[in-house]
């Protein structure tokens, strides 16, 4: 993992202010570990979010898609 991460900054994939895609799937009793590395669950997966504006961001997203379900 920590190998993946390292592409991912070098190549700038789906970290800081980039919005390119990095996203991760994994089974519901590995979050927390995808947690500690730095992910967060989303809708489509675990995405890797490294700045605390890019983690905002998709918890917003997360928090707007979740309500837009609800409302069908």
């Amino acid at each position: 993992m920590e190998m993946v991460i390292d592409f991912a900054r070098e190549a700038k994939i789906r970290t800081g202010e980039n919005l390119g895609e990095f996203t991760l799937f994994a089974n519901v009793d590995a979050d927390a570990f995808y947690e500690k590395l730095g992910f967060i669950l989303t809708p489509n997966g675990m995405v890797l979010t490294d700045t605390e504006s890019r983690r905002k961001t998709e918890l917003e997203f997360q928090k707007d898609w979740t309500k837009k379900r609800e409302e069908r």
